[in-house]
C-alpha cells in the first residue's frame, strides 16, 4: 500500500525538526521506517549516522526487519536503532570511567528476574523486611527507581515515610551492583546524562556522529529521557523526526511527561507539526466513537480508512458474552481480547475462563504467585529435574523448620563442586558428616525419603502428579479456600497440557511462566489459539478483531479527571478493528 498524503509528507519532511501527532492506528511504525529508508536513500544520512529510539524491544525489532525487508543489503541497515536503555548502554559504556569510577566497560544491565533476585538480596542484607511487608516487589522496585532518579534530578519524589524506609534497602542494593558491575536501566539514563553534562566533547561527539535522530513514542519520555534527548539534538541546524500521541500517555505514574510536545516545541524554533489522521485499524463507528475520547491537545479528528461500520456494544455483564462468543467450537481466540485496568479487575474471569476450559494467557496470573501453588511448583521442579534452586527454596521454608545453621551447612556450594545439591542430598551421605544437630538429620532423612517417593510417581500427565502429591506435601493441612486454588490451578494444568507425555510435562515446569502470561512477539505474529487478557497498560501497540473492556464506567469516570489514568479509556478502545464489547 502506498504511503497517504499525510504519511508521505512526514517521511519527506526535511532535514529539521518534525513533530508528527499519530493517533491510534495511522501508521507510525510505518511512517518511522520509511523516513530512515528515505534518510538513506536520499543520501541525506548514511546508515551509520542514523540513532532510532524506540521503547520496546518489540518496536525495534519490528522496525529493523521492516527497513531490512525494503534495503536488501545488510551494510546499509542502521545498527543504532533500539531501546532507549540498548543505545544509550553502549554510548555509555565507552566511557564509563568517566563518570562511574565503580564500574567497568563490561558492566551487565540487570532487569527483570535477574533484579528480583538482587532486591531479595538486599532486603534480606538490610533486614527490613517488616518495613515492606504490604509492598509487592514491584512496588518496592518502583519505589528505589523514583528515589534513585529524584536524587540526579534534584526532586521530591517520595513522601518522608517511604523515604525512611527504602534508604537502607537502596545502600544495599547499590553495594550489590557495585560488587557484581552491574547497571539497572535507572543507572544507564542517569550516568549517560552526567556524561553528556561533565564531559562536553564526548556530548558533541555523539552530536556529530548522529546526523538523524527519531524517538518512537515520544509521549512517554520522562524527565531523564527527555533531557538526554535534548542534548544531543541542542545544536545547529538538528535533523529531528519524534513521532507519538499525546492522547496515549498512559505512564505518567512512571514518570512520563504530559506536555512532551509543548516542550519541543520550545526547544525548536523551526519546527513543523504533521498530523496523521486515516486511521487504517478500525472500523468506521469505532474510529467515530474514539474520536469523542481524546483529551488532548486539540482532537485531530481521525478518519477510517475501513468501509465497514463495525459494532460497540454495551453489556451490563460479561458471563453472557462468554457462553454466546468463546464458548463455541473452533472459535479462532487470538481474535480476542479483554483489557481492564488493574490486574484484580480480571481475576473472577481467570476462574472461569479455567472452568470452561477456556485458553488464554494474561497479563498477570495471579494462581503462580499464591505461596500454596508456589509451593506445588517448586516440588515439581524438584521431581522432574534435579535443580537446586528450588531445593534450597523448600530447605527455607517453615514447613520442615530446619535450624538457619543446618540450612545454612547443607546449602554451601562447596559441598557440591561440579554436581548440584539434590545429587549431594539424596546420592551421597556426607552430608550426614556436616556440623548439625541429630534432630534436623532426622528431618532431612524424612523429607529426602519423601522427595524419593515422588520422583518415583507416574510424570506424563502434570495434573495428575499434581494431584497425588498435594496430600504428600501438605499433609493434609490445607484450608478450604487453599484447596479451591489448588484445584483450579490443576484444572489449568489438565487444559495446557494437551499432549500427556513426559516431554511436555516437563516443558511446562520449566516455562511455566509463559504457559499462563501474554507474549506480545506472539500476539502481533497470530501465532497462538489462546484468549488475551491484558491490563491497558500492556496493550499499546497491540490490536485484535473483538475487544471487551471490564468496568467501562470506571474508565470513564477517569478520563474525567486529572490524574495518572485518563488516557486510558482511549487507549482501550482503539486496541478494537470491527466488534468492541463495553462491559459497565
Amino acid at each position: 500500500m502506498e504511503l497517504n498524503p499525510e504519511q508521505a509528507r512526514a517521511v519527506k519532511a526535511p532535514p529539521k525538526p518534525i513533530l508528527v501527532i499519530a493517533p491510534a492506528g495511522t501508521g507510525k511504525t510505518r511512517v518511522l521506517t520509511e523516513r530512515i529508508i528515505y534518510l538513506i536513500e536520499s543520501n541525506i544520512a548514511a546508515p551509520d549516522e542514523i540513532l532510532a529510539i524506540t521503547f520496546t524491544n518489540l518496536a525495534a525489532n519490528e522496525m529493523v526487519s521492516r527497513v531490512e525487508n525494503r534495503i536488501k543489503d545488510k551494510h546499509r541497515i542502521p545498527d543504532a536503532i533500539g531501546t532507549i536503555h540498548s543505545l544509550f548502554g553502549e554510548i555509555l559504556r565507552k566511557d564509563i570511567g568517566l563518570v562511574c569510577r565503580n564500574r567497568n566497560f563490561n558492566f551487565e544491565i540487570t532487569y527483570g528476574d535477574f533484579q528480583d533476585s538482587i532486591f531479595r538480596k538486599a532486603l534480606n542484607k538490610a533486614k527490613t523486611e517488616s518495613k515492606f511487608s504490604r509492598y509487592s516487589l514491584k512496588d518496592l522496585k518502583d519505589l528505589v527507581s523514583k528515589y534513585k532518579i529524584s536524587m540526579h534530578l534534584g526532586t521530591d519524589a517520595l513522601t518522608p515515610i517511604e523515604l525512611h524506609k527504602v534508604r537502607e534497602v537502596f545502600d544495599e542494593y547499590e553495594k550489590i551492583l557495585e560488587e557484581k558491575n552491574l547497571l539497572d536501566f535507572d543507572d544507564v539514563l542517569i550516568f549517560v546524562d552526567k556524561l553528556f553534562h561533565e564531559v562536553p566533547i564526548i556530548l558533541e561527539f555523539w552530536q556529530n556522529k548522529y546526523k538523524a535522530i527519531l524517538v518512537d513514542e515520544c509521549q512517554d519520555l520522562d524527565e531523564i529521557q527527555f533531557r538526554i534527548i535534548r542534548k544531543l539534538v541542542e545544536k545547529e541546524n538538528p535533523n529531528f523526526f519524534a513521532v507519538g500521541d499525546p492522547n496515549q500517555c498512559i505512564f505518567i505514574f512512571k514518570g512520563a511527561k504530559e506536555n512532551i510536545f509543548e516542550e519541543f516545541k520550545n526547544l525548536f524554533e523551526d519546527f513543523e507539526e504533521i498530523e496523521l489522521v486515516t486511521n487504517y485499524r478500525s472500523d468506521k463507528s469505532i474510529v467515530k466513537y474514539s474520536n469523542e475520547k481524546k483529551i488532548l491537545p486539540r482532537p485531530a479528528i481521525s478518519k477510517a480508512h475501513s468501509k465497514e461500520q463495525g459494532c460497540i456494544s454495551f453489556l451490563p455483564y460479561v458471563d453472557n458474552l462468554l457462553k454466546e462468543k468463546l464458548l463455541i467450537p473452533n472459535i479462532d481466540l487470538s481474535r480476542w481480547s479483554v483489557l481492564f485496568r488493574y490486574n484484580n479487575d480480571a481475576r473472577f474471569l481467570v476462574d472461569q475462563l479455567i472452568e470452561n476450559r477456556i485458553p488464554f494467557r494474561t497479563s498477570h496470573f495471579y494462581l503462580l504467585e499464591d505461596p500454596a501453588i508456589e509451593k506445588i511448583v517448586n516440588y515439581l521442579k524438584v521431581i522432574y529435574f534435579d535443580n537446586s534452586k528450588p531445593l534450597k527454596t523448600i530447605l527455607h521454608s517453615k514447613d520442615l523448620a530446619l535450624d538457619k545453621h543446618t540450612v545454612k551447612e547443607i546449602c554451601a556450594e562447596g559441598n557440591y563442586v561440579g554436581s548440584t545439591l539434590f545429587s549431594f542430598l539424596i546420592h551421597e551421605t556426607e552430608w550426614l558428616d556436616l556440623p548439625i544437630s541429630d534432630s534436623d538429620i532426622s528431618k532431612l532423612g524424612i523429607f529426602l525419603e519423601r522427595i524419593k517417593r515422588l520422583r518415583r510417581m507416574e510424570k506424563d500427565y502434570l495434573a495428575g502428579l499434581v494431584e497425588s502429591i498435594v496430600p504428600i506435601i501438605f499433609m493434609g493441612k490445607i484450608t478450604p479456600a487453599t484447596r479451591d486454588k489448588i484445584d483450579l490451578f490443576i484444572l489449568w494444568l489438565d487444559t495446557i497440557q494437551v499432549e500427556k507425555t513426559l516431554f511436555s510435562a516437563e516443558e511446562i515446569v520449566v516455562n511455566m511462566i509463559s504457559y499462563a502470561e501474554i507474549s506480545k512477539e506472539d500476539i502481533n505474529a497470530k501465532r497462538h489459539n489462546y484468549l488475551t487478557l491484558s491490563t491497558i497498560h500492556k496493550t499499546k501497540g497491540l490490536e485484535w478483531e473483538n475487544v471487551i473492556v471490564l468496568r467501562y464506567e470506571e474508565l470513564q469516570k477517569s478520563s474525567t479527571k486529572s490524574g495518572n489514568d485518563k488516557y486510558l479509556e482511549y487507549v482501550a478502545i482503539t486496541r478494537a478493528k470491527n466488534n468492541l464489547f463495553l462491559i459497565q
